[in-house]
């Protein structure tokens, strides 16, 4: 399903790069894309690399060896698929040492923010935070994990405490991948691109995004 929903959009005119806005897409199904499906010409990145750069303070494409790092205790909430692949714990283990990783998965969440019941959705994720904080109480930062969890960030800071650092996702990839380097072949096309993003809603790349967002629920 995601396979499909990227050849959609590589169906387009010019499209020669896809992010993959899923963070579920990414730790599930993203390392196989690259490795057995694409073309040379072709690209496809996920959001967690982005976000992992941010919590470490790397810039795109800095691959030195992995350093120590200021923060230490990370917890992370994602999707159950996305927490039983691991995927973040290895990405950061490329770029950071000596950092635990507590993760919970919060099961549940994704269809009731999609149902719009926001009440089942807090209760959930109340429950989640003090799951999670019963085996890390203090985490110096914490990973939103899912791009559906950023409507619920202030839940999930009044269940944390006012002074534990959110990381998500969806503020973090704009500003990461506007520093992919291109060609400048590429630069005109990609500024366009990036014009359209801001109306995606009109766009028939919502095709995709609604075939991906639906590996949340499925996996």
């Amino acid at each position: 399903r995601t396979r499909d929903g990227i050849q959609i959009l590589f169906d387009q005119p010019g499209c020669d790069l896809v992010i993959l806005a899923c963070n579920t897409a990414s730790a599930v199904a993203l390392r196989r894309i690259q490795e057995r499906w694409l073309t040379p010409e072709k690209r496809v990145l996920g959001v967690f690399v982005p976000l992992i750069e941010a919590l470490t303070e790397r810039e795109w494409g800095d691959n030195s060896p992995p350093l120590e790092v200021e923060i230490s205790h990370v917890a992370l909430f994602a999707t159950p698929a996305s927490v039983a692949s691991r995927a973040f714990q290895r990405e950061l283990a490329f770029r950071a040492i000596g950092v635990d990783v507590e993760a919970q998965a919060c099961g549940g969440v994704v269809d009731a923010i999609e149902e719009g019941d926001y009440i089942l959705a807090e209760a959930l994720v109340t429950s989640h935070v003090e799951a999670l904080l019963r085996k890390m109480p203090l985490p110096d930062a914490v990973i939103l994990g899912c791009t559906h969890y950023s409507i619920l960030k202030a839940i999930f800071q009044k269940a944390l405490g006012p002074n534990v650092k959110i990381f998500l996702s969806v503020r973090t990839r704009r500003s990461q991948f506007r520093r992919l380097p291109t060609s400048s072949s590429r630069q005109n096309r990609q500024r366009q691109r990036w014009k359209d993003v801001n109306n995606w809603r009109h766009t028939k790349s919502i095709t995709a995004c609604d075939a991906i967002s639906k590996i949340c629920r499925t996996v």
